[in-house]
């Protein structure tokens, strides 16, 4: 090897000099194949989005819950900054790994919602289905069940799913809750115990007058009248919700017969003539959970933002991110009816019920901040 180098000096300095000039070149094109020594294009120090490829199938209430939070590392949970390439753009874009992070466990939830085989014949064998759609702006249910950490870019509040099944569902419960909110005997009650109280006040009162306390005796007549005027309210808002019920409900059911139809579906008292007794609990109207029977285009889920605003109108107020059910979901609510007779000879039956609970629904909505417009139902396009 040596006598070879020797008889050709030139040909080696020739090829160190080639390789020189070479590296010579990829200097002033950045190094590394002219792209700066990474494998950005644009000749930047950005990096890829290390959360792009997040996939993963599964139930939804787990991939909400558990998984949602089980990928954060130090570089989450510290905020630490990162530039990412983004495609059909010159410039990168300057985020943070928790931004990152989250918006690729909310992307996946949302596909996976969006391909997620619902129950279109409901989950009760010979149930009663009602099925309705949700209207913009969606649907909150669950929102009072803790989720959120403070972090950036999070759902912050909570969305019920079914711990079997992982649908988002509204729990049978709240059903009845909502269904029975339309009729005047809770706001009686209420009343009731507003009457109760002053009565009460009004006793007390009088015993500090005979101790000479007449500045706290007059306090508590205060408030015993504005009792007095609470309860006077409630009974006017339950002649108000007999007359509606009556008017929903069509000539099938005078205003004399409300109160009697609320303690029939709701407490179950009406007697069964047969045995004389009233009827078992499982006889009695059931009302189960409702899930979601179908979809439109835009999916199951997705994201929406509320902005509350605190007493300080100085501070800027931070919008809050959360998981909404979609508008376009048909859920099919789902009960077991039996026919009421009550009143004499009316006989109010499974058929009339279910269509005064479609008018209730239609009329109040049902979920979270209806006030604000979610949770508002209309008739399902292929209603039964």
């Amino acid at each position: 090897m040596y006598n070879n180098d020797r008889t050709n000096p030139l040909g080696s300095g020739r090829s160190n000099q080639c390789i020189r000039n070479n590296n010579r070149d990829h200097r002033k094109k950045g190094g590394n194949g002219g792209n700066g020594g990474n494998n950005n294009p644009n000749g930047n120090n950005a990096e890829e989005n290390p959360y792009a490829k997040y996939y993963r199938k599964g139930n939804l209430g787990l991939l909400y819950t558990r998984l949602y939070y089980s990928g954060i590392d130090e570089k989450v949970y510290n905020e630490q900054k990162i530039s990412i390439n983004i495609p059909n753009k010159t410039k990168p874009e300057k985020t943070d790994y928790q931004t990152l992070y989250y918006a690729s466990r909310n992307k996946n939830i949302i596909l996976q919602a969006k391909n997620a085989v619902l129950p279109q014949e409901g989950l009760i064998p010979k149930s009663d289905q009602l099925p309705m759609t949700t209207t913009y702006p969606g649907l909150l249910t669950g929102i009072g069940i803790p989720h959120g950490t403070g972090h950036k870019n999070e759902a912050k509040l909570g969305l019920a799913f079914d711990h079997t099944i992982g649908l988002p569902y509204i729990p049978g419960s709240s059903v009845k809750g909502l269904l029975r909110s339309a009729f005047p005997l809770q706001d009686e009650a209420l009343a009731a115990k507003c009457d109760k109280k002053a009565d009460d006040l009004d006793k007390k009162a009088d015993d500090l007058d005979k101790k000479d306390e007449h500045d706290k005796a007059t306090e508590l007549r205060l408030q015993a009248n504005a009792l007095r005027l609470q309860a006077n309210a409630l009974r006017l808002q339950a002649d108000k919700k007999r007359e509606l019920i009556a008017s929903l409900a069509g000539d099938s059911l005078p205003v004399g017969c409300v109160d009697d139809l609320e303690k029939s579906v709701f407490d179950g008292t009406e007697i069964d003539k047969k045995t004389g007794k009233q009827y078992s609990v499982p006889v009695r109207d059931i009302f189960f959970d409702a899930f979601p029977a179908a979809m439109e285009q835009n999916g199951l889920l997705g994201l929406d933002f509320i902005t509350p605003h605190n007493d300080n109108e100085f501070k800027e107020p931070k919008p809050l991110q959360f998981m909404r059910i979609e508008p376009g979901v048909t859920f099919n609510f789902e009960f077991r009816l039996r026919d009421s007779l009550k009143c004499g000879n009316i006989l109010f039956d499974a058929t009339k019920k279910k269509e005064l609970f479609r008018s209730i629904l239609a009329l109040i909505g049902i979920g979270a901040k209806t006030n604000v417009g979610y949770g508002q139902l209309k008739d399902s396009p292929d209603k039964k």
